[in-house]
């Protein structure tokens, strides 16, 4: 309900093409390895609200390979944009925390 919620708020202040879309393994404990491959034959920009650990552990993954590493700090409300690139390739663009926005 959370995640849903915040992606409501997102699409009202954004504009998304193809609009919201639920998709699943994006619980907390789902293995963000199904993202992996999928992610990276997306041809266009898109957010991805979930839930942690998930959010951090597939971050983790894309980064570096190894979903385990805890590369990113989230921090409840905080967003973090990721660049993919075509050699499977991955960077942190931006981050903004709740407390940036206060």
């Amino acid at each position: 309900m959370r995640a849903l919620q915040t992606a409501q708020i997102l699409a009202e202040r954004l504009t998304f093409d193809k609009g919201l879309t639920k998709a699943e393994g994006l619980e907390p404990m789902d293995d963000p390895e199904v993202w992996l491959s999928w992610l990276g034959e997306m041809k266009e920009d898109m957010a991805v609200v979930g839930h942690l650990p998930h959010l951090s552990r597939l971050s983790s993954l894309l980064l570096c390979g190894d979903k385990e590493k805890n590369l990113i700090d989230f921090k409840m409300g905080g967003v973090v944009c990721l660049k993919g690139f075509e050699d499977g390739k991955w960077t942190v663009e931006w981050m903004i925390t709740p407390e940036m926005i206060k």
